[in-house]
């Protein structure tokens, strides 16, 4: 018997393959200021998943705190600056070498937000 799941996500989530372009830059814990660049796989009004190459020799664990200083599309002139996050989840892929982080967007003004708002929105109406 099929069991019958309701949609547990608070926010509605928009997938982005890596050739979309999506990309975040943040800093990690003890990266010495150099910023590191991932792809963002999906993004909701509460965060978003980025991946990136296993350069940092596993230094960011689960409850670091990152600024994600920048959020851009490709395609978009729309770019989210300086948020808060925090690293709720990570997986790390042994076969590609990529590290996997689930981040939540932290203490965001409502600026921030309605732009993070505006951003998820726009990229969902361009996938369906």
């Amino acid at each position: 018997m099929r069991k019958s799941g309701k949609e547990k996500r608070q926010h509605k989530r928009v997938l982005f393959t890596v050739e979309d372009g999506i990309v975040g830059v943040f800093y990690p814990p003890g990266a010495d200021n150099e910023p590191v660049t991932a792809t963002v796989l999906n993004m909701s009004s509460g965060g978003v998943k980025l991946i990136f190459k296993s350069v940092l020799d596993n230094n960011i664990k689960e409850g670091d705190r990152l600024i994600l200083s920048e959020l851009r599309g490709a395609a978009s002139s729309q770019v989210i600056v300086d948020i808060d996050t925090e690293v709720k989840w990570i997986s790390d892929d042994e076969l590609t070498e990529d590290i996997g982080l689930g981040v939540e967007f932290l203490d965001v003004l409502e600026n921030d937000q309605q732009q993070i708002d505006d951003m998820v929105e726009f990229w969902y109406l361009q996938k369906i």
